[in-house]
């Protein structure tokens, strides 16, 4: 699901938790990122790296 940033980094600074930042320079591990998050129920910022 995409959100603004407010919506994943006011509740981790509330609740006292990390949203991580993960680079992904492809298609494969944009899709293992998402994948990851969706399992863990975790919010996760991801942006696309320079190579």
């Amino acid at each position: 699901m995409l959100v603004n940033m407010n919506e994943v980094l006011l509740p981790a600074k509330k609740n006292k938790y990390a949203a991580g930042l993960f680079n992904s320079v492809n298609l494969e591990m944009a899709r293992g990122i998402i994948e990851a998050a969706e399992i863990l129920r975790s919010p996760v910022i991801m942006r696309t790296a320079d190579v």
